[in-house]
């Protein structure tokens, strides 16, 4: 067989395991469930809750898949275990659990009204879980920041 056959087909098996393990990695990454968590307060300015303000927690599906959310909760500062409330809504009216199509997201609003910076200051993280048991978490310390007396810029929270 001449020299350059070899070459030619150690090169092809070369680039075929290359191939090989980068589609591996590929799949691997995209089964993967991913989610995008942020909490802020809103203010609704028009409907039944007009005037009301509310802590959002958005969810958004980052994967390549629909996602079932299952729950969204608080954790307690210095208690291990979760608070669910019951009022949560999600901004369309539904309730949980619901199916957050790939790339899309979903908005729960929790009814806290004057009572955000004490509902803050009494809760470390949101905890987000999916049907699948993927549990996501977001450290509410930057939005207690924004509420402490020393370090509020405004009064007026985002509207929607």
């Amino acid at each position: 067989m001449p020299p350059y056959l070899e070459w030619s087909a150690l090169i092809l098996g070369l680039i075929g395991t290359a191939l090989g393990i980068y589609h591996t990695i590929q799949q691997v990454l995209s089964s993967n469930v991913r989610l995008s968590i942020k909490a802020y307060p809103v203010h609704i300015i028009s409907g039944p809750t007009e005037g009301e303000t509310f802590l959002c927690v958005e969810v958004a599906n980052k994967s390549t898949f629909p996602v079932t959310i299952k729950d969204v909760a608080f954790k307690l500062l210095h208690y291990p275990g979760r608070s669910i409330d019951g009022r949560r809504r999600c901004s369309d009216g539904s309730r949980l659990p619901r199916r957050i199509e790939s790339r899309d997201s979903v908005q729960v609003l929790f009814p806290y009204g004057d009572r955000l910076p004490q509902f803050l200051a009494s809760y470390e993280n949101v905890i987000v879980e999916t049907a699948c048991g993927k549990i996501e978490k977001l450290d509410l310390s930057d939005l207690r920041q924004q509420f402490s007396p020393s370090e509020r810029k405004s009064d007026t929270p985002p509207i929607i």
